[in-house]
């Protein structure tokens, strides 16, 4: 949906404000940010609790991990989980008003799933 340019343009806001800022000032890519919000249809977010994570999706039911420890490595926080009797770790670090979050597998699932793409959360 967003070519490299627009993509770099829009990730490199350093908040949602600005972002949409940035959204307003080029037509083109204020409709391509308001079809991608359309897809979600509806509300996403992430709840970190101390003794779960929940992502709630809009559009299914939402999914709970239970915490099994948290580890510090330089600038990130490592959520340890386990998802289907699987550990997997939530990788969390910020970004000026974002938290990035992404998935470190471990085992068979390290070798099966490609790495982990970041999403990003804004955080006011």
């Amino acid at each position: 949906m967003f070519g490299k340019d627009d993509f770099k343009k829009l990730y490199g806001c350093r908040s949602i404000d600005a972002l949409r800022e940035c959204a307003a000032a080029d037509p083109p890519l204020a409709e391509k940010y308001k079809a991608r919000l359309q897809l979600s249809k509806g509300t996403q977010y992430l709840r970190i609790a101390p003794r779960t994570i929940v992502w709630v999706h809009a559009t299914k039911d939402p999914t709970e991990y239970p915490v099994l420890g948290v580890a510090k490595e330089a600038r990130s926080t490592i959520v340890k989980t386990l998802y289907r009797g699987s550990p997997v770790d939530w990788v969390l670090r910020m970004r000026h008003e974002w938290l990035l979050v992404s998935e470190r597998y471990y085992g068979r699932a390290k070798q099966l799933f490609p790495r982990s793409p970041t999403f990003r959360w804004y955080r006011p």
